[in-house]
């Protein structure tokens, strides 16, 4: 080892526990896919290269001192016992009482944090609540002042009520937030969060899971630095009466994420009319809720955007089934948008799964002549990209694709490329 410099293993590290788009600033592409459909996607490899880098700093003493920057930039927490761990560890090291001469340092290298507490295989966690929980994350977050992107789900179990004020309290030591995940946690309490907003200058990403101020509208101070807002719920703000959104006010947010629950319509109308100056992207998301008549629901959201959004130009859907996206003969429903993102959540397709992508094809084809400003569809999912793929051997769905792509419409896989080309390669495999 001793025959190579410290810089070639610093960047063997690196390349060994890289994960893409994890990290500021290429997570700012993957911002619309911000909760669930984000984490989904990246925890998976969040947790295997934990692993990966657990079995570098564990080769050697030397190896133990090179390594430990990457064992600690990105944090993945998902056990109870894991974040007790770790809280513990953290303070030994700020206390100097770590094995590493450099002990203080540790907290110092975190740049993203991710919290995601799984309690079933770990029944010994079941001792574990959620004022614990939140102690701990804390104390853990008091130790890492540099971090970038943090992210917290817990389980719904645990999820009963307001986040204790410890943590937004450890968060507001975070000067250099950028990206603050919390839809899957505790609901922050008003002051707390709107707190953290005004001393997060630099946050670009929020998402959580309501906002409760006056008329259903943000603060304009806390919108000067957010890009990208995603929202489950916009509630009335009954006990609030503070600042509202001025005109003067400079807003930065472009990009909103609506989760489609049928709830609270009136209060979305006003956010969206109030912001639509300013909105030039919007995704719509299935909340999941099997009672809720989607169909119904997704038009009066649609119908909500074209009202009041005369600047948005790219619109992304999110649907259980790629069966629910309707189409009015029309097109009435739909801006005039010239980008519209889809993902569907079917992992497992039925038995007549190529229907679902013959009906999807014509639907798109159906959408470009009643919306002559669509330039670009994309599929944002890699995984309903890989069934296209598949079903495109099929006779009866091939003619559907084959004639949006030789049409005016560019059609894009997840990662921005022509879909025609991925189907080409597979085509070349048969």
């Amino acid at each position: 080892m001793s025959r190579y410099p410290p810089e070639v293993w610093d960047r063997i590290f690196d390349v060994a526990t890289y994960v893409p788009y994890t990290l500021v600033p290429e997570i700012f592409e993957k911002a619309g896919f911000i909760g669930a459909p984000y984490n989904d996607e990246y925890h998976p490899a969040l947790r295997a290269t934990r692993a990966t880098k657990y079995n570098l700093v564990c080769v050697c003493k030397h190896w133990w001192y090179l390594a430990t920057l990457y064992l600690y930039r990105t944090i993945y927490i998902d056990s109870p016992h894991s974040l007790l761990s770790l809280s513990n560890t953290l303070r030994s090291y700020a206390e100097g009482g770590g094995v590493m001469a450099h002990a203080s340092r540790l907290g110092l290298w975190a740049q993203r944090l991710d919290v995601s507490i799984e309690l079933a295989g770990h029944p010994n966690n079941l001792t574990y609540y959620p004022d614990d929980l939140a102690d701990h994350l804390a104390e853990v977050i008091k130790y890492l002042p540099n971090l970038t992107i943090i992210s917290i789900a817990f389980p719904s179990s645990l999820i009963y009520g307001p986040m204790p004020p410890t943590v937004p309290h450890s968060l507001r030591g975070c000067a250099s937030l950028r990206v603050l995940d919390c839809e899957g946690s505790f609901s922050l309490p008003l002051q707390d969060l709107e707190e953290l907003l005004m001393n997060s200058p630099h946050l670009h990403i929020l998402n959580c899971h309501h906002l409760r101020w006056a008329n259903g509208l943000l603060p304009s101070s806390t919108l000067s630095s957010l890009s990208t807002l995603g929202l489950r719920e916009a509630v009335p703000g009954i006990d609030h009466n503070g600042e509202t959104c001025s005109q003067e006010t400079h807003v930065r947010v472009n990009e909103v994420i609506v989760h489609v629950t049928g709830r609270h319509l009136d209060q979305w109308s006003d956010f969206v009319q109030r912001y639509s100056r300013c909105l030039t992207s919007i995704q719509l998301r299935y909340d999941g809720n099997p009672e809720l008549e989607l169909d119904g629901y997704l038009d009066i959201y649609l119908d909500m955007i074209k009202q009041s959004c005369p600047s948005i130009r790219r619109l992304t859907i999110f649907l259980p089934s790629f069966k629910w996206l309707r189409v009015d003969i029309d097109g009435s429903s739909f801006p005039a948008i010239e980008y519209l993102g889809l993902r569907a959540a079917e992992r497992h397709l039925p038995s007549y799964g190529h229907r679902r992508f013959i009906i999807l094809f014509h639907r798109i084809a159906t959408l470009k002549t009643q919306i002559p400003t669509l330039s670009v569809v994309q599929l944002v999912d890699h995984v309903n990209v890989e069934q296209v793929c598949e079903y495109y051997s099929d006779p009866s769905v091939r003619p559907h694709v084959d004639r949006v792509l030789n049409g005016m419409l560019r059609v894009q896989d997840h990662e921005g490329n022509p879909l025609s080309e991925r189907l080409a390669a597979t085509v070349s495999t048969w």
